[in-house]
């Protein structure tokens, strides 16, 4: 198999994106949130613990980051 290339779909959901998108990428996002990129790079989703601070961070709803928690 050699040649062939390995697409990996982004495993995070679409309120993560969402947020990342609007925050500019993880590294912003993580500094806005004073955390290590590595943390916020490692989320499928964004915990339940700070979801209200990446809605204040990115001027999202929070339940457009996380519709689960209604």
């Amino acid at each position: 198999m050699s040649g062939d290339v390995l697409l990996v779909a982004d495993v995070r959901d679409a309120g993560t994106l969402r947020a990342l998108e609007k925050a500019g990428g993880v590294r912003k996002l993580a500094r806005l949130l004073k955390v290590h990129p590595s943390s916020v790079g490692g989320w499928r989703r964004v915990p339940r613990e700070r979801l209200f601070a990446v809605a204040a961070a990115t001027g999202l709803e929070p339940e457009t980051i996380r519709p689960d928690l209604k």
